[in-house]
């Protein structure tokens, strides 16, 4: 009963609640990246420390400071972002076989992955319309 709720944070000596958090449970945040926001939005918005907003979202903060090592943009997401603007119609399975021809070294899910993360999207032809009052020949 007398134990702090874990968003509870010490400032000053005494246990203070986050209003963010006030009345309702803690948003559920899978990813790294949302839980860096929320670190960094506590950081910001009630002037504490690193350490202590960490705590609150009960994350380590060696994961909060982790910066990959990987290159996002390489000679790959280029190629398949300028595949994906040379043929709009096709879909990340035609776009890896086309890759796969040419030898160029990258996995299916990858060139999905660099699509979605791109927003491109395959674009649907549009029907013909028939204009009104015309019979079809045939």
């Amino acid at each position: 009963m007398g134990e702090t709720p874990f968003y509870a944070i010490q400032l000053g000596g005494k246990p203070t609640e986050i209003s963010f958090f006030k009345g309702r449970q803690q948003p559920k945040m899978v990813s790294l990246a949302e839980r860096r926001r929320a670190v960094m939005y506590l950081k910001n918005a009630y002037v504490i420390s690193e350490r202590h907003a960490c705590q609150a979202l009960q994350m380590n903060r060696s994961s909060y400071r982790y910066e990959g090592s990987k290159e996002l943009m390489d000679e790959n997401y280029l190629e398949v972002v300028s595949l994906s603007q040379r043929f709009p119609y096709w879909g990340y399975r035609k776009m890896y076989e086309l890759m796969k021809e040419k030898e160029i070294s990258i996995s299916r899910e990858r060139v999905r992955l660099i699509r979605r993360r791109e927003g491109l999207q395959v674009v649907r032809k549009p029907k013909k319309r028939r204009l009104l009052g015309q019979r079809r020949s045939g």
